[in-house]
């Protein structure tokens, strides 16, 4: 993709590294380990390590339903006439 860090007028590389460290720095200030961990307090996960046991349960699952529904969508587009 590269939108953004292409060096030229547009690239916005170094406002984005002092987002990113001024979000970390806040979140310290406020006694959590990370911006992560203070974003995430208040949603269902609660913690980073939650949410990512959480996609890792899941995953298995979510991965074989989009098979199905890619394999579904490209029989349909046969049908159609679809020859890409």
């Amino acid at each position: 993709v590269g939108l953004g860090i292409s060096g030229d007028k547009y690239d916005n590389t170094a406002l984005v590294k002092q987002i990113v460290g001024l979000r970390q720095n806040y979140a310290r200030l406020l006694g959590f380990e990370n911006y992560s961990a203070m974003a995430m307090r208040n949603t269902m996960a609660q913690t980073p390590s939650r949410a990512m046991a959480l996609l890792t349960t899941i995953l298995p699952a979510a991965k074989a339903a989009a098979q199905r529904e890619s394999e579904e969508l490209n029989a349909f587009a046969a049908a159609e006439g679809y020859k890409g």
